[in-house]
């Protein structure tokens, strides 16, 4: 079984935390965050967390690669409301040959409420042939500080 559908290990020294205050937009028929709006958050998480170790989307096009997110698997704990302030953690794990888990943790500043816990699965592809490539080894070595567990598939 993947490590996509289990609960990450702890968290890494190196966790990307980031903050996001909900707004109107955000908002279903409820009045709470709707479940899409999640997926633009941590959508947004995972482009910062690459951009802080050094992949901005513009390197990693100008490297002949993209990454795609394959599924993600939400568990939601209690709703988001206007003007709640969140913070979205995100760390790696189960990094494999062409593929990793991006685990997304998303809280409410206020009182630390956990709102929602994401796993997604992302996967290295050539920005030609849109088909899996294993990760490079130079990569590799950016994400360590974001990763959390040991990784795997790094053989030939």
């Amino acid at each position: 079984m993947c490590a996509y559908a289990h609960i990450p290990p702890p968290a890494p020294p190196g966790t990307f935390r980031g903050r996001r205050r909900v707004e109107w937009r955000d908002l279903d028929a409820a009045g709470h965050v709707n479940n899409a709006t999640y997926l633009a958050f941590i959508g947004e998480s995972a482009f910062q967390a690459a951009a802080h170790l050094g992949w901005t989307a513009e390197r990693t096009w100008a490297e002949g690669f993209g990454i795609l997110a394959r599924k993600h698997r939400a568990q939601y704990h209690q709703p988001a409301l206007y003007g709640d302030e969140l913070e979205v953690s995100t760390f790696l794990f189960d990094l494999g040959a062409a593929t990793a888990t991006r685990h997304f943790r998303l809280t409410r500043v206020s009182d630390s409420a956990l709102i929602a816990r994401v796993n997604s699965l992302y996967v290295w592809v050539d920005r030609a042939t849109l088909r899996p490539v294993r990760i490079p080894a130079h990569i590799r070595a950016d994400l360590q500080a974001n990763l959390a567990g040991p990784a795997k598939g790094t053989g030939p």
